[in-house]
């Protein structure tokens, strides 16, 4: 018999900040605007084309801290079968509006899913937000069959202008929402340690000088984001993109 994944009691959400709990769902036409957003920004941009197609029907996809299902919704067109697991009962009703299995679900704690049970996961602008990342990525890498793909964006701490700010005495950006700081090298181990490997990259930031000086002929453009090549990811790039596999 199929046993479903259990949530976890409401007592063990207390340790998820109170901005990811938010109950209220909007309507239907907020929610498709949301999609739009997610998809016109940049961790989709430089990501969705990362994402293999499903080849079988039925292939089931986890879209991990789903947010406003731009990505679900971009899994489903290539033919997932996608569950949205997070922990936010607003982000989950935006997803069920959608179309979409949920599952509410604190994501510092083992995933409730056997093991190999999905071809594929998406795990986008979520890591550096859970304490326990390390555990994550051993799940996510757990729950995947062998060869299965993860399609994975984090902030980049080592990004030149974060060296910056290092510099002038000021904190990290987005302190006390996120919880972990990733570097290359150290991310990279973490993936390797958690039975995943790095299979194709398209990192993205801005080019130190030249972005400055086409902003300064081209007033009221912001500042062009591009590729950044993997010899020069460590220090260019404001987030890291990238596709990982399940190695065994």
């Amino acid at each position: 018999m199929k046993q479903e994944p259990v949530s976890p009691s409401p007592e063990s959400f207390a340790a998820v900040p109170s901005q990811f709990l938010v109950c209220d769902v909007p309507d239907m036409a907020h929610i498709l605007e949301g999609v739009r957003g997610t998809q016109a920004g940049p961790y989709f941009r430089f990501g969705h084309t990362l994402l293999p197609a499903a080849t079988v029907a039925g292939m089931r996809l986890l879209d991990v801290g789903g947010g406003g299902g731009g990505w679900a919704v971009h899994a489903r067109e290539k033919g997932w079968d996608v569950t949205v697991v997070d922990a936010s009962p607003g982000r989950l009703g935006c997803a069920m509006a959608l179309g979409f299995s949920t599952l509410r679900h604190d994501l510092n704690l083992p995933l409730p899913f056997p093991e190999a049970s999905f071809g594929a996961a998406v795990m986008v602008e979520v890591l550096e937000h859970i304490p326990m990342a390390e555990r994550l990525l051993a799940e996510t890498a757990r729950i995947l069959r062998p060869g299965g793909a993860v399609v994975f964006t984090t902030p980049n701490n080592a990004y030149y202008k974060r060296r910056l700010r290092a510099l002038q005495g000021r904190s990290p950006d987005d302190e006390g929402v996120h919880f972990r700081f990733f570097v290359r090298k150290k991310l990279s181990r973490m993936v390797e340690s958690a039975g995943l490997r790095i299979s194709e990259r398209n990192s993205y930031g801005t080019i130190p000088l030249l972005d400055r000086i086409l902003l300064r002929r081209r007033r009221g453009l912001s500042r062009r984001l591009v590729a950044v090549p993997v010899g020069l990811e460590a220090l260019l790039a404001d987030r890291f993109v990238w596709r990982l596999e399940r190695t065994s």
